[in-house]
């Protein structure tokens, strides 16, 4: 039994990752196209990624209070009131390059934000 518990722990060791890794713009329009197929590991996976865009917002406006009260100037500037979607940031994924499928898809969306919504 002793054994069984230490190849369990090993197993279970050996596939879980040493650091998290942030999915890149392809990893996240291939979640968006296994949801749209009504699997229900499409589904789970695409109420994570929802979770993840919360996240990848929260950060940046985190990150935008902290370079405002510095004095410095935001990453972008969007209008008063604007609330965020994840349809917006799935379209902002979708009209990027074939070179940025590769790059996180967190910074492609800063990006993306900034183009949008320039700081004048």
């Amino acid at each position: 039994m002793r054994i069984l518990t230490v190849v369990a722990i090993v197993s279970i060791a050996a596939l879980s990752p040493a650091q998290a890794q942030q999915l890149t713009v392809q990893e996240v329009l291939d979640i968006k196209n296994r949801a749209t197929t009504g699997a229900f590991g499409g589904r789970a996976e695409w109420n994570a990624l929802a979770f993840y865009f919360q996240g990848v917002i929260e950060g940046a406006v985190g990150y935008q209070l902290t370079l405002t009260e510095q004095g410095k100037s935001p990453l972008f500037c969007p209008p008063r009131g604007k609330g965020y979607t994840v349809e917006e940031m799935i379209r902002f994924l979708n009209k990027s390059t074939t070179d940025d499928r590769s790059r996180p898809a967190s910074l492609v969306i800063m990006e993306s934000y900034g183009r949008e919504y320039p700081c004048h």
